[in-house]
């Protein structure tokens, strides 16, 4: 039996529907924040089919995109994505609806979450919602990003800091910026390639699986965080660039922000290492290309409107994810605690006062 689950995220409604039960407990535990009512209509939907893929009802085309690990070839609105004779994604861009044959459950599931992000992405950019690969904390209500290379420990640093009762996650890899400097939450699944940073968390909050690429992964469910989940928008106040240093211990030294928007660029503006199909994305025609323009000049605005809230400094980060963590806790805490004195009012004694003075 055909089952579906529906989520939505800013705004934007998506529906997944499978007949496969281990594809709708994975998607349950990967988006469980954002789990929702059916809505009237989604702004897109997805169909899994766990069975091979039919390409050969795909009719006569010419490929319009190629790669390594794929081929792209429209037929009017349509979009067919042939993964290497595996997995073959069939979408309707008039309808917004796609359908995803794959006879292995791991394989069909992986292509499936991509494509969710993916369009979730695409939708919420055309909102003024753009993600941006980095680790987003709030400290005392005071928002954090940290930019960090793909791979450059984003959610061991985030587990580190989640030890601390004054962090809340926005999202261990995606959180959306606004053009007006604010930074918007996206806890979806937060994953962890050195598994042994997480042992003490129970199994049922835990996931094993192995990535496209190779890596293994152990996967939290953010609800094991349940007390530390940022709900608020909130203006960003620190923007940290992040790089790994050998034999010397953490340091934050402050940046410029010219400096800070290279690393913006790279992850908010191309959005390197974002979970964004690029055979989804880019599609055919001058329309299509405008709209795609028009993205990029709101990506570019919102970066500047972070730096423009933002203190920015440049993370020099040991091996050490504790020590990180601790170097972090007691600078924000400082900063913050400056902040609170500085916005105590002035004592003016009364004239009572100072008569009896």
């Amino acid at each position: 039996m055909v089952e579906s689950r529906s989520i939505a995220v800013h705004g934007v409604t998506a529906t997944v529907a499978c007949s496969n039960r281990q594809i709708l407990d994975w998607f349950e535990f990967d988006f469980r924040h954002f789990i929702a009512p059916p809505p009237g209509k989604a702004d897109f939907s997805l169909t899994v089919e766990i069975k091979a893929a039919p390409f050969e009802l795909m009719p006569a085309m010419e490929e319009v995109m190629h790669a390594r690990y794929f081929a792209c070839f429209d037929h009017g609105p349509t979009r067919y994505i042939n993964y290497q004779n595996r997995v073959l994604l069939v979408y309707d861009y008039a309808k917004q609806e796609g359908t995803l044959f794959c006879d292995d459950v791991t394989k069909a599931y992986e292509k499936a979450y991509l494509t969710v992000l993916s369009r979730l992405g695409e939708f919420l950019d055309k909102r003024g919602l753009h993600r941006v690969h980095a680790l987003g904390i709030s400290y005392a209500s005071s928002a954090c990003l940290f930019l960090l290379p793909e791979g450059g420990g984003k959610s061991t640093l985030g587990i580190s800091l989640l030890k601390l009762p004054e962090v809340k996650l926005f999202s261990e890899d995606t959180p959306f910026i606004n053009r007006n400097g604010e930074v918007l939450p996206f806890p979806f699944r937060l994953g962890i390639c050195d598994g042994t940073s997480v042992q003490s968390i129970p199994l049922g909050f835990k996931r094993e699986i192995i990535t496209q690429y190779g890596v293994r992964k152990t996967l939290i469910d953010p609800a094991y965080f349940t007390g530390q989940i940022e709900t608020e928008k909130r203006v960003n106040r620190f923007l940290f660039c992040g790089k790994w240093v050998t034999n010397q211990a953490s340091r934050i030294v402050k940046t410029s922000k010219l400096t800070a928007l290279g690393y913006l660029i790279r992850d908010c503006f191309f959005g390197l290492g974002l979970p964004q199909v690029i055979e989804l994305f880019l599609t055919q025609g001058l329309g299509n290309l405008s709209k795609k323009g028009l993205i990029a000049f709101s990506r570019m605005f919102a970066c500047l409107g972070l730096l423009r809230r933002s203190e920015c400094y440049q993370l020099l980060l040991s091996k050490n994810p504790d020590e990180n963590a601790k170097l972090l806790a007691s600078f924000l805490d400082s900063r913050v605690t400056v902040d609170h004195l500085h916005r105590q009012p002035s004592i003016i004694p009364s004239p009572a006062d100072s008569e009896a003075r």
